[in-house]
């Protein structure tokens, strides 16, 4: 069976969040918290909802137009007509594009 409920630091090892930026959640009333006495907990169904609700990450792709392909936020090298492909399968605003000219001097290295 599993917690109705966990600590603060249960909350923290759960979600992956810090302490501080936690707290600030619940402070803000973003994440629901309850007090038992002096002990702050959140409610295992209100973390599921907060972590369900946070927006979807976007991977940020730079076009390197000078070698013809794509050059990904690790500096990974993809072929772009690969990129393209893989792009519409996974769909449209999932992707986000940007041209960057000059940086590195002229491209990824």
């Amino acid at each position: 069976m599993s917690p109705l409920a966990y600590s603060i630091a249960d909350t923290v090892w759960m979600s992956g969040l810090g302490r501080t930026k936690l707290f600030t959640e619940i402070t803000t009333g973003r994440l629901p918290a309850k007090k038992f006495g002096s002990r702050t907990v959140v409610l295992a169904d209100d973390l599921k909802a907060y972590l369900d609700a946070l927006p979807r990450a976007v991977r940020r792709v730079d076009a390197d137009r000078k070698r013809g392909g794509c050059v990904m936020s690790m500096q990974t090298r993809i072929d772009r007509k690969a990129f393209n492909a893989w792009a519409s399968a996974i769909g449209e605003g999932v992707v986000e594009v940007t041209a960057q000219e000059g940086r590195n001097g002229g491209g990824a290295q």
